[in-house]
């Protein structure tokens, strides 16, 4: 997942995913093709079940949709979405021949952006969507800038990177070492591929809560990367590393998250499978925090803990 939470196992952002749900298959095709043209992934639906059901699977940001749907008010479908906790916000349009006030009124209170009158006016669904964007990159910029995580509640990448040069500095002034210990979720593509985001989401969670629980408070803890955590183990040597490994690795075998798989396959239970590597903290070389996460050459441990 991203920093913020979100996987990135393709090269659309969640921002550039489009959920639309119309029953009129010449709308919702008519409106596929523009927005494909304008850079979005598109996905269409004509039953509200369905819709939602693609949309708890997938890292999807803004959605379309009209107040009839197949089997579900279009209304109801909005309130499903809204009740669906996630790090970052989604962006609701109604797109509806409706035009009364009483139906504007109903579409903005079950928690609904912005509504377009039918037909299609190609102008204004892009001035709609120019201003979704805006709100969703405002959304990213609070969520980066508070320094959080808010899928796992540790701090992020960016605010990781801030305060690494910190450390760095106190530990050689202060003269004590430690490790910088990585923990990658290795099966998160998988999961994600295979059950979609909100199980992915789940695993990742999970994770960090058992991380969390497993060391010390005054250790940092942050989201390295899409799949993978880092923790600042202070006066820790790497050889100490490895029990504490092991002891995440224990702990993440009672982890069993129920998983319903695509495409009517029958529901199984998901555990995190971790990879552990860690890396000298101080290094012997002055190095900036990206190449100290991305760069340097680590130790692998996870062979380590299984010979132990």
């Amino acid at each position: 997942m991203g920093d913020d939470g979100y996987p990135r196992f393709d090269r659309f952002s969640p921002a550039q995913k489009v959920l639309v749900a119309d029953r009129d298959p010449l709308f919702a095709r008519i409106l596929a093709s523009r927005l494909e043209k304008m850079g979005h992934k598109i996905h269409c639906e004509d039953s509200g079940a369905a819709a939602l059901a693609w949309y708890r699977a997938e890292d999807v940001r803004i959605v379309i949709l009209d107040f009839d749907l197949m089997d579900m008010d279009g209304l109801e479908l909005v309130r499903a979405i809204r009740a669906i906790k996630r790090p970052h916000y989604t962006y609701v349009l109604f797109y509806s021949s409706r035009n009364d006030k009483e139906s504007l009124t109903e579409a903005l209170s079950a928690g609904a952006d912005d509504i377009m009158h039918k037909p299609y006016n190609a102008l204004e669904l892009r001035l709609r969507l120019d201003l979704a964007r805006r709100l969703l990159d405002m959304d990213d910029e609070l969520y980066h800038g508070g320094g959080i995580d808010k899928a796992t509640g540790v701090i992020n990448r960016k605010a990781l990177e801030q305060i690494l040069p910190r450390m760095l500095a106190l530990s050689k002034r202060a003269k004590f070492a430690g490790t910088l210990l990585f923990v990658r979720l290795e099966n998160l593509k998988e999961v994600f591929q295979r059950h979609g985001y909100e199980t992915a989401h789940r695993l990742m969670t999970e994770t960090a809560r058992l991380l969390i629980a497993c060391h010390r408070g005054s250790d940092l803890m942050a989201k390295s990367a899409e799949d993978e955590f880092c923790i600042l183990l202070n006066t820790t040597a790497e050889d100490q590393c490895v029990h504490l490994a092991a002891r995440m690795t224990e702990e993440a075998e009672n982890i069993a998250i129920a998983a319903p798989a695509r495409e009517g396959d029958p529901s199984e239970l998901v555990a995190p499978r971790l990879n552990f590597e860690c890396l000298p903290f101080p290094p012997e070389a002055d190095k900036d925090a990206p190449y100290l996460l991305d760069q340097a050459q680590r130790t692998p441990l996870t062979a380590k803990i299984k010979a132990a």
